[in-house]
C-alpha cells in the first residue's frame, strides 16, 4: 500500500512533512546512484557525464521511491502504534538503513576503498556485486531473531526469496 500510495500521491500532510525531512537530510535519496556517477564521473569529460546522467534517470528515480516508500510503510506501521512525529521519523530512517542499506565508502570491502589503480578496479567491479553482497547478508540475518541468535527454523524468509527467484528466473529464460 505504501509503494501505490507513494506514486499516487495519496499521503496526508504529516506523511509529506516526513518524506521532505528525509529527503532533505540525504537519506531518502538515490544514494546509490550517486556514488556510482561520482565514480564514473572521474573518468569521463563532461558529455559523456551528461549522458551518463541521463542514462541513470530511471534507476535514481526508482532508488528514491523504493526508499521513501519503506519511510512511508515504517512510519505508518510505527504511527500507529502511538508513537509521534519524530521518533517515528527516526525509526523510519532507520528502517531504510536497514533495508536500503546506507552507500558509502565503509560499506564497501576494504581493498575497494583506496585511490590507488588497483583498489579502483576492485570498487569498480564490486559496484556489479553489491547487490549480490547484500543479498547473502540479509538472508543470513533472516535467520536471527531479534536477540541475534541464529535459528535454522527461520527459515521462511530464505525459502520464499529462493521460491521467488525461480519463479522470476524461469519466467526469464
Amino acid at each position: 500500500r505504501a509503494m501505490w500510495d507513494t506514486a499516487t500521491g495519496n499521503i496526508t500532510r504529516e506523511e509529506k512533512m516526513m518524506i521532505h525531512e528525509l529527503l532533505m537530510r540525504g537519506i531518502a535519496n538515490d544514494q546509490f546512484i550517486r556514488q556510482i556517477s561520482r565514480e564514473v564521473r572521474g573518468s569521463m569529460d563532461e558529455m559523456t557525464g551528461k549522458v551518463f546522467d541521463i542514462m541513470a534517470m530511471p534507476f535514481s528515480r526508482m532508488e528514491t521511491f523504493n526508499r521513501k516508500s519503506a519511510a512511508l510503510a515504517a512510519f505508518r506501521v510505527y504511527k500507529e502504534k502511538g508513537e509521534g512525529f519524530q521518533d517515528a521519523l527516526d525509526k523510519a530512517r532507520d528502517f531504510i538503513y536497514d533495508t536500503h542499506y546506507l552507500m558509502t565508502k565503509a560499506n564497501i570491502p576494504h581493498a575497494a576503498r583506496g585511490v590507488d589503480i588497483p583498489s579502483q578496479a576492485i570498487g569498480t567491479a564490486y559496484t556489479f556485486r553489491r547487490f549480490t553482497h547484500n543479498y547473502v547478508l540479509s538472508m543470513i540475518y533472516s535467520f536471527r531473531d531479534a536477540d541475534g541468535n541464529f535459528y535454522l527454523k527461520k527459515m521462511d524468509v530464505f525459502l520464499r526469496s529462493l521460491a521467488w527467484m525461480a519463479v522470476f528466473g524461469g519466467l526469464a529464460g
